[in-house]
């Protein structure tokens, strides 16, 4: 039970990510699927980050379709530290609107971006805050692809060295500074379902 964003900053998630890649694999696999799902009906979700994943006792993951509007959200009322935190899973595009709560705002780039977050928490273990990963204010506060690249740990065992090199290359190509460089959802679904076939031969 709880959110993936308690699993993550639990024990039994780990912090330095020590559940092994199946377990962030099937992870992902959920997520993507799910996201998919969700751009296949023209709905962009608008706030996708770790908090908003719930995980079911067997470990399956369900999307929370709550988004900051029908949680009545406003500038004013919101709470600090939870826009903050929606802050800090938002694309470069609205990551310092006045405005970012503005539907208008959001496209299904950006959600996937949001994705790609998430995925980086799922891989690393580190929770994504206004510090990691760092973003980079004299451009347009986009993120380095090594900030990705960066989080993958040389492995003894071959083909997981060889799955966490390209996770973490997947995770990046959703952080784009452009949203039109960004795979849509569905090519997204088609680079995990190869890696995640990569994982099992």
């Amino acid at each position: 039970g709880g959110t993936l964003h308690e699993f993550l900053s639990s024990k039994r998630g780990g912090l330095n990510s020590t559940f092994p890649w199946t377990l962030k694999l099937h992870f992902a696999s959920e997520l993507v699927s799910a996201v998919k799902h969700l751009h296949n009906r023209n709905i962009v979700h608008r706030d996708l980050r770790s908090s908003k994943i719930l995980l079911s006792n067997g470990m399956r993951l369900v999307v929370s379709y709550t988004s900051i509007w029908e949680e009545g959200f406003s500038p004013s009322s919101s709470d600090e530290q939870t826009e903050s935190n929606r802050g800090n899973f938002c694309a470069p595009e609205i990551y310092l609107k006045k405005d970012r709560a503005s539907r208008s705002n959001f496209t299904f780039a950006t959600d996937i971006f949001s994705v790609g977050l998430i995925l980086l928490e799922i891989g690393c273990g580190k929770q994504v805050s206004g510090t990691f990963p760092k973003r980079d204010a004299k451009n347009n506060y986009s993120i380095a692809e090594s900030e990705f690249l960066s989080q993958h740990v040389d492995s003894s065992e071959s083909k997981s060295d060889d799955i966490s090199r390209k996770y973490y290359g997947i995770c990046a190509s959703l952080c784009q500074l452009h949203p039109s460089s960004r795979p849509s959802a569905f090519e997204l679904h088609s680079q995990r379902a190869a890696l995640s076939y990569a994982s099992h031969t």
